[in-house]
C-alpha cells in the first residue's frame, strides 16, 4: 500500500502541472483564435485548408500586435494615438475605464516604468511576519506630503493567486532587496514556498535601492 500510495503523488505530481498548463494553453488559443473572425469568411484557414487546425488565431494576432506597433511608432501614428486617447477621454464611463487601464499598461509595459523590477523582502501584514512585494515606484501627489522621510510603493501579491494584493507604502530603510529575479519571486509566491530560488552567493544586506 505504501508503494501504491508513492506511485499516486508521484503521477499526480506529473500529471496535474501538466494537465493545468495545457487547459491553460488550450483557453489562451481558443481565446485568440476568435480573432479569425474579422477575417472574410473565404479567408478563413479553415475554409481554404478543409479542417480545422488551432493556433491560427495567435499568429494573427501576433501580425496585428505587431502592425499596431509599427503604426504608432512613426509620426502619424502618434498624432492618431494623441487624437483617440483625446476622442475617448471625453466619454464619460469609457474615459474612467480606459485612464486607469492605459495608465496600468504604461507603467508595466513602458520601457522606462519600473513596475515589477524588483522583488523585495517585506513586513506585511504585521511587524515580524515576513513576505515578498515588488517594487512599483515611489509614492507621489499629496501622499508624499504626509510622509516623512524616504517611502517606496509596493504591491503585495497573495497566495497562490498573484493577480490579488494589496498596495502598500512601506519605509525605504525597512524594505530588502532581494538577489532573485522577479519571475523567481513570483513562481515562489505562487508555489507558496514549495519551488525555492536557488540561493545567491552572498545574502543581501539590505542595499540601496
Amino acid at each position: 500500500m505504501s508503494s501504491i500510495r508513492r506511485w499516486l503523488l508521484s503521477g499526480l505530481l506529473v500529471l496535474v502541472p501538466l494537465a493545468i498548463t495545457l487547459f491553460v494553453l488550450d483557453w489562451i488559443v481558443g481565446v485568440l483564435d476568435q480573432t479569425l473572425l474579422i477575417l472574410p469568411v473565404a479567408w478563413h484557414p479553415d475554409r481554404l485548408l478543409g479542417l480545422h487546425i488551432p493556433g491560427f488565431g495567435v499568429l494573427l494576432t501576433l501580425v496585428i500586435v505587431l502592425l499596431m506597433g509599427a503604426i504608432a511608432s512613426n509620426f502619424l501614428g502618434k498624432k492618431l494615438v494623441l487624437l483617440g486617447n483625446a476622442l475617448l477621454s471625453r466619454i464619460p464611463i469609457v474615459r474612467s475605464i480606459y485612464s486607469s487601464v492605459k495608465q496600468v499598461s504604461d507603467t508595466v509595459f513602458s520601457e522606462n516604468g519600473h513596475a515589477f523590477r524588483k522583488a523585495l523582502l517585506v513586513q506585511w501584514p504585521r511587524e515580524g511576519v515576513w513576505t515578498i512585494g515588488f517594487l512599483t515606484g515611489l509614492p507621489g501627489g499629496d501622499v508624499v506630503n504626509h510622509l516623512p522621510g524616504d517611502y517606496l510603493s509596493v504591491y503585495v501579491p497573495t497566495t497562490p493567486n498573484p493577480t490579488g494584493g494589496y498596495f502598500v507604502m512601506l519605509k525605504k530603510s525597512e524594505c530588502i532587496e532581494l538577489k532573485m529575479s522577479v519571475d523567481q519571486a513570483l513562481t515562489y509566491v505562487i508555489s507558496m514556498g514549495v519551488v525555492v530560488p536557488s540561493r545567491p552567493a552572498a545574502p543581501p544586506l539590505n542595499p540601496p535601492l
